[in-house]
């Protein structure tokens, strides 16, 4: 790739953290260096989280966010309508020797995702976001708030919380 990936990461206890900078080429591909990729493995599933960027979730993380959907009531129109919100956004992507997954168009889109990202660790997995769209969430805190709640509002009813 043209520009190799900035990076800040630390890994402890298993658990890695710290963020990259990169850049989407335009077939898709974007690399991900080893200290952030280190416990995804070679399949990753990538989906559109509650503010817009795109999660990385290795199969382990992903089948655990399978399992909390299969708890609840699959006759409530709430749980449906969050698993449809949650995996209709979702794809299966390989990483290639080389460290890089394609991102697949429809998440670019959704995700705002041009070229440049920023890539973080989060408790899940990895969170990729387009750097404009993570520079203005931080910037403003109070940024996409009201999908963040009406995506919350429905897990919350579908637990029946709510």
């Amino acid at each position: 790739m043209a520009n190799e990936p900035k990076e800040a990461t630390e890994e402890m206890d298993g658990l890695v953290a710290g963020s990259q900078e990169g850049e989407v080429d335009d077939k898709g591909r974007l690399l991900i260096k080893s200290q952030l990729r280190s416990k995804l493995g070679t399949k990753v599933v990538l989906n559109l989280g509650e503010l817009e960027q795109i999660e990385v979730y290795s199969p382990e993380k992903w089948a655990k966010e399978r399992e909390m959907l299969d708890e609840m009531d699959d006759l409530n129109p709430w749980v449906r309508r969050y698993e449809s919100i949650r995996f209709g956004m979702s794809s299966v992507v390989n990483i290639d020797p080389q460290g890089r997954l394609v991102i697949p168009n429809n998440l670019r889109q959704a995700a705002k995702i041009k070229s440049d990202v920023i890539i973080v660790s989060a408790n899940r997995g990895l969170e990729i976001w387009a750097k404009e769209e993570r520079e203005e969430f931080y910037g403003s805190f109070d940024y996409k708030a009201d999908r963040t709640d009406q995506i919350y509002t429905i897990l919350q009813r579908a637990r029946g919380v709510a």
